[in-house]
């Protein structure tokens, strides 16, 4: 019997037909995922969670240029996840 941990993946994007094609197309590589549909669930999901990842969404603009307006980047330090600064 495999006792293996699955490495563990979030998937965060506020469009459910994206969300279920990443997850579908992770659980085909046995992957342990879980969903949540923004930013606020995905930070309470993390606070309570390990994740050995975390996949989400890229805003882009009008012009089709990637935004990053609002997304921080959160490190795990002393026992709880604190901002690292913009990326």
């Amino acid at each position: 019997m495999n006792t293996e941990r699955k490495p563990r993946i979030l998937v965060v994007d506020d469009d459910a037909e994206v969300r279920h094609v990443t997850v579908s197309f992770l659980e085909g590589f046995g992957y342990d995922e879980t969903e949540a549909p923004d930013g606020a669930a995905a930070l309470d999901l993390l606070t309570r969670e390990r994740f050995d990842l975390v996949l989400g969404s890229v805003g882009f603009d009008a012009k089709g240029d990637v935004t990053a307006q609002g997304y921080v980047l959160y490190v795990w330090r002393d026992g709880k996840f604190t901002p690292a600064g913009k990326p």
